[in-house]
């Protein structure tokens, strides 16, 4: 797998935060190894970057309760050497969120988005990438405004 020159391997065992399971698989296959996505606290994140059981954390802001959450595994990683990826595989207000988190960043930080043209867009264009890259919205709160019109028109309940 050296030989691919792979940026990481994410979450190759499970469950996903087994650090005794993780910081051997890291060290012996000289692998990058990533995992944190369903870690819930900064409590867990500062034990898997702790355990140099990856190479690169990644928090879920959906995951974590938020912002304010993310912000502090960000600084409580990067202070132990860790690089940070932001689990933002979302189309909607979590996404948006992670990139205002992201922008805010000294360093570059990669935003993980999954790309999919939707049927409806009910944030407009703001969860579109041009050119590899996402905007960041400057409007009130997250900076979106929803289309009403297209969440109404895919309510179920």
């Amino acid at each position: 797998m050296q030989s691919h020159a792979l940026a990481w391997l994410e979450e190759p065992i499970y469950p996903p935060y087994d650090c005794d399971g993780l910081a051997p698989l890291r060290r012996e296959t000289g692998v990058p190894i990533a995992a944190g996505e369903n870690l819930g606290n900064v409590m867990d994140i500062r034990r898997i970057a702790e355990a140099k059981a990856v190479d690169v954390v990644q928090p879920s802001l959906a995951k974590m309760g938020g912002i304010s959450e993310v912000v502090k595994a960000i600084a409580d990683v990067e202070q132990r050497g860790t690089r940070v990826v932001l689990h933002a595989p979302y189309s909607g207000p979590a996404l948006i969120a992670a990139v205002h988190v992201i922008a805010a960043q000294q360093a570059d930080m990669l935003c993980e988005h999954r790309y999919g043209d939707l049927v409806a867009k009910p944030l407009g264009d703001a969860t579109e990438a041009r050119d590899g890259f996402l905007r960041v919205p400057d409007g009130p709160g997250l900076g979106v405004e929803s289309d009403v019109a297209a969440i109404e028109r895919y309510r179920v309940a």
